[in-house]
């Protein structure tokens, strides 16, 4: 009767596992198809049909990877934010919701999701989420809120090597706020200490060189341009050593590129949160399949490069006279914040037709001194 018993329940239970996998099945089955639409419907019915879906993590980073549309990847993960309970899984979902977002462009919903990843879980480890928020803060323009923001990280991070980080996009709020001397202080220090965490110091080399510039310490600026072509050189072809060619751009460099790519798909588990990666400063990574058959549509298109986002719509048209000037198409694209103030980015266009290389493109904005990030915005901004 025992095994009887054993029997019927093992029975039951594949019979329960095969029905709840069916539509995870289907989704699979599509994506060899490379059926876009049919592989999404398949990804959504599983979602739905999962009672515990927290155990499902993986299986769910998975459908989200196979994903080619950025659309329907977060609709995916609406819906997962939904069923999930656990609040550190909500939290790493809430977390790759703002990456997608930042990925588009979309820097309002990025920094509210990422913000909201840390405050679902607020732990040491979730601190990364509230960084990049602040991040995102300061290229939206709202100076004071980041600065509250970096300073509650610095207030509650345990690691040495998150503090430099965070100390670091302090030091650029310092100088963008007029508070040079202290940036100066702030980023020495820095200098010292990069290679006891294995920072590249570059980045911090170039910021120090802007910074003395805007201070009219000459000698010093001297000093950190030998270092940066003695190392190869940040922006080389930006630093002339002939005063009379020497470019009028002096832009700092975004916020991303200070925070060094971690991996998300490190292990998460209740006292643990995942880390975050840095996207806004690459391309959109490759998918991370798991053994899985992925769908083989190209990764979504660029169709613009972001060089500059400004509170002052004439700093923006400063700066699209620049690239113009050295042959880039540029626009400046004017966007509402909630407190009916205007943000102005500065664009350069993406052809469709023929097409541009967005990589080639990136790559003659570095020779010529900008820094920039891919847009994958539907109006071709």
């Amino acid at each position: 009767m025992g095994k009887f018993l054993g029997y019927t329940l093992g029975l039951l239970l594949f019979f329960q596992t095969i029905l709840f996998s069916e539509p995870l099945g289907e989704a699979r089955k599509a994506e060899q198809k490379e059926d876009v639409e049919k592989t999404f419907t398949g990804h959504m019915k599983w979602i739905e049909s999962q009672k515990d879906l927290d155990r499902q993590m993986e299986t769910l980073f998975k459908a989200i990877d196979g994903m080619p549309d950025l659309d329907r990847s977060l609709k995916l993960l609406n819906k997962a934010v939904e069923k999930l309970k656990d609040p550190a899984n909500r939290s790493r979902v809430l977390a790759h919701q703002a990456s997608l977002w930042e990925r588009m462009g979309a820097f309002e919903p990025a920094e509210r999701a990422y913000r909201e990843a840390y405050e679902t879980h607020p732990i040491p480890s979730s601190l990364p989420f509230l960084v990049r928020s602040s991040c995102l803060l300061y290229e939206l323009g709202e100076l004071e809120k980041s600065e509250k923001q970096i300073r509650l990280v610095l207030s509650q991070t345990e690691k040495p090597e998150d503090r430099w980080e965070a100390q670091f996009h302090l030091a650029r709020i310092f100088a963008i706020t007029d508070r040079l001397s202290d940036a100066l202080t702030v980023g020495k220090r820095l200098l010292e200490e990069t290679a006891s965490y294995g920072k590249d110091p570059q980045t911090l080399l170039y910021f120090l060189y802007t910074v003395t510039e805007a201070l009219g310490m000459k000698k010093e600026q001297d000093t950190y341009r030998a270092a940066l072509e003695k190392n190869g050189g940040l922006l080389k072809h930006f630093i002339f050593s002939d005063e009379k060619e020497k470019s009028k751009i002096t832009p700092l460099p975004l916020p991303s590129l200070f925070f060094s790519r971690i991996p998300r798909d490190t292990a998460f588990d209740h006292g643990k949160a995942a880390p975050l990666p840095s996207t806004l400063s690459s391309p959109s990574p490759p998918p991370r399949n798991g053994g899985a058959t992925a769908i083989s549509p190209s990764s979504p298109k660029a169709t613009g490069i972001q060089v500059g986002s400004f509170s002052h719509k004439e700093n923006a048209e400063y700066l699209a006279k620049d690239l113009q000037a050295f042959g880039f198409s540029a626009l400046v694209k004017q966007s509402q914040r909630k407190d009916g103030s205007f943000l102005y980015r500065t664009i350069v266009p993406l052809r469709l037709d023929p097409p541009d290389n967005p990589q080639t493109i990136l790559v003659k904005l570095k020779e010529h001194g900008f820094e920039g990030f891919f847009l994958f915005e539907p109006n071709g901004e």
